[in-house]
Formats: C-alpha cells, structure tokens, sequence
C-alpha cells in the first residue's frame, strides 16, 4: 500500500462501539474513516438502555470475565476524568438484600451495612436489611452519542444506509452506493453474522453460533424535579430488580426484563407489571401509574460464556460484539486496543 495515500476505514454500526472507535481512529491522520449505519431500522441497544456504569463488587483475578470488566471499568473511568463528556453523571447504586439472602451477597459485598443506619436508605426501602454502595456512572446515551458525534463531524465520513454484503476483497454494497475499503470493524453486535464473507476466521464463526440475542425491557418516564428532591441520581436495587432516579434527567426508570434468545423489540409488559409491583411493595416512594410509564426493550448481544470479543477475524477485518450488560465500560477499552492495529 503506498504509505502517502490514507487507509480506507470502514465502521458499520451506531452503538456505543462505534462511536468510541472514532475517537480512537480520528486521532491517526493517516486513516480516512466511513460510518454507515441506519437507526431507523437497526436501532442499537445502546440507545434503549438503563446504561449504569458500576463495578458491583467484580474483582480481578477470579475469572477472565471479571478482569475484562474491571480493566474496562477502569478505562472508561480515565476517559471520563480526563475528557469529562457531556452525557454522563456521577451517582450511587445500592445494591440491597434481606436477612435470608445475607449469605448469597456476603460473597461479593464484605463490607455491607444496614439499612436502618442510613437516613436516605431507611427513608424509602421496605423490608431489606442491608445494603452495599457503589460508585456508579448515570449515562444519557443520546446526549454522548451527540457529544461524541461533535467531536468527530469533519473527521468522519457519515453515511446513512444498511450495509448488505461484503466480500473478501472488502468491496461493500450498501443502499446508499458501493464502496471499496481497505478494513473494515464490525460494530454489528446481533447482526453481524449476517454481514461476513466466507473469510473469517472460523473460531469466531463458532463464538457467534454460540453467543445469543436478550431482551431487556424497562419502564421509563419523565417526573417534574420537584416531585424527587434528591441531590444526585442513584439506583435501588432490590435484589435483581432496579428502581433509577436521573437527577439530572429528571427521569425514572424501572426494571430489567431478561428474555433470553429473543430478538423481538418488544416489552414483556406482565413482566414489567410484576416488577413495577414489587418495587412499589418493598419501598415508600410513590411511583406514578403503570400505564404512564414508556416500555423500552433493547436487544443486547450475550456473548460465548458471556464472554465480549473484539478484535481481528480475517487479513482485513475486525469486529466489537458481545459486549451484552457492559457495553458502557467494555467499548472504551475494546476501541483502545484495536485501533492499536491501525498504528
């Protein structure tokens, strides 16, 4: 390749991948990166999320797993101290249990406390005994998404379209023309089997017939600042069920639904219903009507052994997915470490 000309780049995909690899790629001169992608019809799960960045107790050393979570956490964290992005907040996530399941969260919380000792806890939870505080990460993904896309404007090229086949000799065609790219990064969590020619490597081919697609649904709605006078956003999580207040959205949410291997964009509403009633049982805030609230479902991309993947899968071609509950935290780290090959 001649070493005056810029390397061709594509991305394909709008998701929290993508737009943390264009921060990683603008920054080499010699690249010239396109990203084609259309909402409208593929709309990324990182747009319908609660998207909490949260460590929750996980810790290096006990799985491979957990270290790609912690060393992500930890990335993200960096960027956000040095780059403060528009879009993400500072808060606090309780993690909450009763007397009988002490034993279960003693395992991942040593240093617990009680509910009654807490002011603030004490004030709005039923029943539960005890509680963990984390720091936790409150993201607006439409606002970072923006903030992102401000940075990169006059040094990404955007195309708006849907990416319909890809040879081996990276010659793409997509509704929007026909283009030819030097590589290429698959930033396609669920779809992304559908888009590769028959040159890639065939241990990914096997992680991606043995990930899966999740439904996650959540209820979601606007409040008036004054109904919650609270001084920060933060997450009451009863067990596995999740009450969120965004301050600086004036927003609240609640859920998650998980649906395993279902790929519809649709709200399991009894689901919902039976989660709405449970926080509305254990806790003394009162929450505005089931049916006023928004049903949001994303479809997250559960990697092999929940393991997430980035990185190269043929001579000109690479591919972020499976990045499922962490997404928010593993893409700051999976764009470092790819747009290393790019140097």
């Amino acid at each position: 390749m001649n070493k005056n000309r810029k390397e061709k780049i594509l991305t394909i995909g709008d998701g929290i991948a993508s737009w943390c690899l264009h921060e990683e790629l603008s920054k080499n001169p010699m690249l010239e990166v396109t990203n084609i992608a259309k909402n409208d019809l593929f709309i990324p799960c990182s747009l319908n999320t609660t998207s909490i960045n949260c460590l929750r107790g996980v810790e290096k050393g006990v799985s491979p797993l957990g270290d790609r979570i912690v060393d992500s956490f930890k990335t993200f964290e960096h960027f956000f101290d040095q780059q403060n992005p528009q879009g993400v907040y500072q808060g606090c996530e309780y993690q909450m249990w009763k007397e009988d399941n002490l034993q279960k969260w003693q395992k991942r919380y040593s240093g617990y406390n009680k509910i009654n000792d807490n002011p603030f806890l004490s004030s709005l939870v039923k029943d539960y005994k005890f509680y963990f505080s984390n720091n936790a990460y409150f993201i607006d993904p439409l606002k970072l998404k923006q903030w992102f896309r401000s940075r990169h404007e006059n040094l990404i090229h955007f195309k708006e379209g849907i990416v319909l086949k890809v040879d081996n000799s990276n010659f793409v065609k997509t509704s929007c023309g026909d283009f030819q790219f030097d590589r290429i990064i698959f930033c396609t969590s669920r779809h992304t089997r559908h888009l590769l020619s028959d040159d890639v490597d065939q241990n990914f081919l096997y992680y991606l017939d043995h990930s899966k697609d999740v439904a996650g649904s959540y209820l979601e709605i606007n409040i008036p600042e004054q109904s919650f006078d609270f001084k920060e956003s933060f997450n009451l999580v009863f067990d596995q069920f999740h009450c969120i207040y965004r301050k600086e959205q004036s927003v609240l949410q609640i859920g998650s639904t998980t649906l395993n291997r279902c790929a519809l964009e649709l709200a399991h509403e009894k689901q919902l219903l039976h989660i709405y009633d449970y926080i509305q049982k254990s806790s003394f805030i009162e929450l505005p009507l089931f049916a006023r609230f928004q049903q949001k479902t994303g479809i997250r991309h559960k990697g092999f052994k929940r393991l997430p993947f980035w990185g190269q899968i043929s001579a000109n071609k690479f591919a972020i997915c499976g990045l499922y509950k962490n997404a928010f935290s593993f893409a700051f780290l999976a764009a470092k470490e790819i747009s290393r090959s790019f140097d």
